[in-house]
């Protein structure tokens, strides 16, 4: 018997070991600001770089989602500060290492927190960062109780949470007449749908399970039995938590990511107000992004009170393009609607394994590792200038060195890696607090070497692969003076060999500049800056070089109350070339929360736009349910309606409705190929439904 047909098996077993347990109330919150302020503040410098990043594809935005998925789950289970332990406050990435055992220090003098509002005598910790912990952590009992076998299965928190997305429209690829067009011809319903099921403790025991179909993916046919994609994980501590094992579907997480994708996700900005430590993460697989992550066993041992070990395996099946029994491309989107996107579903066997050795002392840390993969069939794209040094053969390999220390007056971190041929790459970041104000600057160096090759990496980088770069970023970062913050960066890249669309070699260019400050009467303002210049092809000229100059400039006012808030928002860009005449794009939106009662929640977004074109796009961040943020681009002219209500039916149950709208004023028809929506007009509903309950030890 195939495993997938244990699905239905093993979701009747895990909602019957849950739904026979208790009830509780939640820890209380001391919220200093709403979930999408700090996705807005924390997340957008991330997304605005991807506008200008050419060729990232969907390995990118995966990442993002990825990320802020843990994100997510980092919020909705909230650290009590009281008990939580030093790794459980750094898996925080906004808290350096000298501040969580800062933290840690307070708890042991004072013995507790009895409120988030102590946070204020810490001088080490920022204005900004007291409210990102207001998210992520509450002051909560001093006290944990005794640990059974018992308690850590089945007295942790259940979660189930179903979701329905329905278009109000119809694509062309569900039209009747493509029916004798395979490729252009959905094969299942137009209804996406998901089903989600996570159980956590605070030992660090773990399961779930995740079921998701998109929008024209048959159902129950094909590969299908029944979901397009699942996922299941576990995650168990052993040894009083010495030692971790992961079966199933697992992330694994390596220094600056030169091997194993990193935490930074293309965000420099994130460098100026992130800590910067080494992450050497195994974790379970959560999200619904359904590449890039491993499929099998692995495990992380402690050894003495410094030493640590990682090792994990993983077999999986991943979709590609074949030509004959050769692979011609790899395919990241997980899309599986037409004949063409089904012939390429579990095409290309994939075996991976690892291993990494730690070190830890106080402030720092160190580690060697390496990894080894190997395919079923041939990998060879077909040959061009650009992607001559990409993945070629049935193996890839490789290993690294990194490093990590966080001092008082300054932080490093680093890594060396090399590729099965010893070609290199390395990245170097090093952070300077010169004085007791928060106040630093960062410098960051980097070298990819053209033939380096590294299909799982994903670190700081200008192209769309850790390959071809030498770059040099330099930042500062200030946070002080009437609750003020500064920030900018300057980063400059070299690229020795062609990339997609420049065949010679080239360089580029990205400025940052960012200052928010608050005024009276809850009021905090806002301007962002950004810049982007970069050489590609004139068009039908190969091998002759134009600059493309972006700049970019956000202004914006936030109103912020208890049960109240607003944010106004102008964005404008102008995109200047060296063989067309300017272009430009600007967008107007307010972004709104309400909440009316206790029990009740009510977002809207409104924006209107006009850009010349696709490349003058203009990205915004609109209210998403849950484990569906997003920071969408609008393009061309336009008007864009959301509508979002949380409705808390009781402690346990909530129910969400999202309601989005989307109006073109100078175009009659919206994408194109089988996703073509024959009107100006796009409208969706979202339904989701979450259900939250304790288990024993919560009675």
């Amino acid at each position: 018997m195939k495993f997938q047909r244990l699905f239905p098996l093993l979701a009747i077993l895990l909602l019957w070991t849950a739904t026979c347990q208790a009830q509780t109330g939640k820890p209380y919150r001391e919220e200093y600001m709403e979930w999408e302020e700090f996705l807005e503040a924390y997340l957008y410098s991330d997304v605005a770089e991807a506008a200008e990043q050419e060729g990232e594809g969907e390995r990118g935005e995966q990442a993002r989602l990825e990320y802020l998925d843990r994100l997510e789950d980092l919020h909705r289970q909230p650290l009590n500060l009281n008990t939580a332990s030093r790794s459980e406050l750094l898996a925080l990435p906004f808290l350096t290492v000298a501040q969580v055992d800062t933290l840690l220090s307070y708890r042991q003098r004072h013995r507790r927190f009895v409120t988030l509002g102590e946070l204020q005598t810490i001088p080490q910790i920022t204005y900004q960062q007291r409210r990102y912990l207001s998210l992520f952590t509450f002051a909560g009992d001093t006290v944990r109780p005794p640990q059974t076998w018992q308690d850590r299965w089945l007295g942790g928190k259940y979660e189930v949470t179903a979701r329905a997305d329905v278009p109000l429209f119809r694509r062309d690829g569900f039209k009747s007449t493509t029916a004798s067009k395979p490729n252009q011809h959905y094969y299942g319903p137009p209804v996406a749908h998901a089903l989600r099921y996570r159980y956590r403790h605070r030992s660090g025991a773990a399961y779930g399970m995740t079921l998701q179909q998109d929008a024209g993916e048959p159902f129950g046919r094909g590969n299908n039995r029944p979901y397009d994609y699942w996922s299941v994980y576990a995650q168990v501590p052993l040894l009083r938590q010495r030692t971790i094992l992961w079966l199933g579907d697992y992330d694994v997480l390596w220094g600056e990511g030169l091997l194993m994708g990193g935490m930074n996700y293309g965000g420099r900005a994130s460098l100026l107000g992130s800590a910067l430590r080494q992450p050497h993460f195994i974790r379970p697989h959560t999200s619904l992004t359904e590449q890039g992550f491993q499929r099998g066993v692995a495990a992380q041992t402690q050894i003495g009170k410094r030493w640590e070990a990682q090792a994990f395996a993983s077999f999986r099946r991943v979709d590609a393009h074949l030509d004959g029994d050769t692979v011609t491309s790899l395919r990241e989107a997980g899309l599986h609607r037409t004949k063409s996107e089904i012939l390429t579903q579990r095409t290309l066997s994939e075996v991976l394994t690892g291993a990494r050795l730690l070190c830890h002392w106080r402030g720092g840390a160190a580690s060697v590792g390496g990894y080894g993969a190997w395919y079923d069939k041939t990998i060879y794209p077909a040959l061009h200038d650009y992607n001559r040094y990409y993945l070629r053969g049935k193996s890839a390999g490789g290993w690294s060195i990194d490093a990590a220390h966080d001092a008082r007056r300054w932080q490093y971190r680093g890594e060396c890696a090399f590729d099965a041929s010893l070609h290199a790459a390395t990245s170097h970041t090093l952070r300077l607090s010169p004085t007791m104000r928060p106040f630093s600057v960062v410098v960051q160096a980097r070298y990819f070497s053209p033939r380096f090759v590294a299909p799982y990496a994903e670190t700081l980088q200008s192209a769309s692969r850790v390959q071809n770069e030498l770059g040099l970023l330099l930042g500062a970062d200030y946070q002080g003076w009437r609750r003020a913050k500064l920030s900018g960066y300057v980063d400059y890249s070299y690229h020795e060999r062609p990339m997609y669309r420049v065949s010679a070699p080239s360089h580029r260019l990205r400025g940052w500049l960012s200052a928010a400050f608050p005024l009276r009467s809850a009021w905090e303002m806002e301007t962002r800056y950004q810049y982007s210049g970069k050489q590609e092809d004139v068009t039908g000229h190969p091998g002759l070089l134009q600059f493309l100059h972006r700049h970019s400039l956000r202004l914006a006012a936030h109103l912020l109350q208890p049960n109240f808030s607003l944010h106004l928002s102008a964005d404008a860009c102008a995109l200047f070339s060296q063989t067309a005449s300017v272009r430009w794009g600007r967008m107007i939106s307010v972004r709104g929360m309400w909440k009316p009662l206790s029990t009740l929640q009510l977002h809207t977004f409104v924006a209107g736009f006009w850009t010349d074109d696709y490349a003058t796009r203009i990205y915004g961040y609109e209210p998403q349910l849950r484990h569906g943020g997003a920071f969408p681009s609008f393009a061309y002219q336009g008007a864009r309606l959301v509508l979002l209500g949380n409705w808390q039916l009781t402690s346990r149950a909530t129910i969400s409705l999202r309601y989005s709208f989307l109006r073109y004023f100078n175009r009659q028809e919206i994408s194109s190929g089988a996703a073509r929506i024959a009107s100006p007009m796009q409208n969706d509903l979202c339904l989701q439904f979450e259900w939250r309950w304790p288990g024993r030890a919560h009675r």
